[in-house]
């Protein structure tokens, strides 16, 4: 998961670097999974120079990474939890046919769902058709994940990955405490957007240049080991560790870290620090303290992104050596 950090952090300082005026949202997760569907299908030198990247020593350790990372994102929300989907899709052409073992990985081990297409007289119309694609598995969040022109009839195999996160915080915020307040872009406007807040107890923690509050999102109510049931954890009257620790009764649990420079212009020096130290952000985010804030404002958001790996490792230096054409979307709601 360190390199697709690397990449996650490259592209961040990428785009941050253009001044963008909307939000975006990156997923290692996604970028490890889409990493590992190309590795599946190599072989010697090529597999090896693939799994040096990925941290794996055999394609077994790759086939069990990505078996793990399906099952965490399998929720449903059924029980009152986030929803935390992942996709995956496959385009091959016609023309080329794929090894049956590599094929069977990409179904049982991804859950992949297949097309076959005709990309040397139909490149636009699979361009269309992967749109269509990533806009139902983002729940109409994505509508143009691939760009007029972006496949070619010399196009053999398009991979595509797309992960959906929805969830309610742990302790709902006081609508009534919602206010409208200047958010600062990039390029150095300022626009009002709504703000939310709240006067409970939370995880922060003050650095020199910045500061990190992580929020909780509601578990919802599950079943212990012994299929004995346990009441909804997530009250105001809980031990609030207990509404974001993994326990040994198997449910994830998930949180969202707010990383605030002190400075209005302070994210790109930030992002610079972050990744220019790999142990910071583990460092930033595991050592927190309880505090009841007496004041603090997030504001309102939706996000999505979408970007081409390989062409995100071309700007890194680093090259898979491959000719697929892959792609990752990431998005949340």
């Amino acid at each position: 998961m360190e390199f697709c950090m690397r990449i996650t952090k490259h592209l961040l300082l990428q785009e941050v670097g253009k001044s963008i005026k909307n939000n975006l949202v990156l997923s290692p997760l996604s970028i490890n999974v889409v990493l590992n569907m190309v590795a599946a299908r190599l072989a010697g030198p090529a597999l090896e120079h693939v799994m040096g990247h990925l941290g794996f020593k055999t394609i077994s350790d790759i086939h069990s990474n990505s078996s793990e990372i399906m099952a965490v994102a399998a929720g449903d929300g059924e029980n009152g939890g986030p929803v935390f989907t992942m996709v995956n899709g496959v385009w091959v052409d016609k023309e080329f046919a794929l090894n049956p073992s590599y094929e069977k990985v990409l179904r049982e081990r991804f859950d992949c769902e297949f097309n076959t297409v005709d990309f040397q007289t139909q490149a636009e119309e699979v361009v269309e058709e992967v749109n269509i694609w990533a806009e139902k598995a983002s729940r109409g969040l994505i509508t143009n994940i691939l760009e007029p022109g972006s496949l070619d009839p010399m196009t053999q195999l398009v991979l595509a990955n797309g992960l959906y996160f929805k969830g309610t915080w742990s302790k709902k915020f006081d609508a009534n405490l919602t206010q409208n307040r200047d958010f600062y872009l990039l390029n150095g406007d300022k626009i009002s957007t709504p703000f939310m807040s709240s006067r409970k107890d939370y995880l922060f923690r003050s650095f020199n240049d910045f500061k990190v509050l992580k929020i909780p999102y509601h578990c919802g109510n599950f079943k212990s080991l012994d299929n004995t049931k346990i009441d909804d954890i997530n009250t105001d009257d809980s031990d609030y560790d207990s509404d974001y620790d993994n326990t040994n009764d198997g449910t994830p649990r998930f949180s969202m870290f707010f990383l605030l420079p002190n400075k209005i212009d302070g994210l790109p020096n930030l992002l610079e620090k972050l990744n220019s130290d790999c142990g910071l952000l583990d460092q930033s985010l595991m050592n927190l303290w309880k505090a009841e804030l007496d004041k603090f404002w997030i504001p309102k958001f939706k996000f999505s992104f979408d970007f081409k790996v390989c062409k995100a490792m071309e700007d890194m230096g680093v090259s898979l050596n491959v000719k697929s054409e892959t792609v990752v979307s990431s998005h949340s709601s």
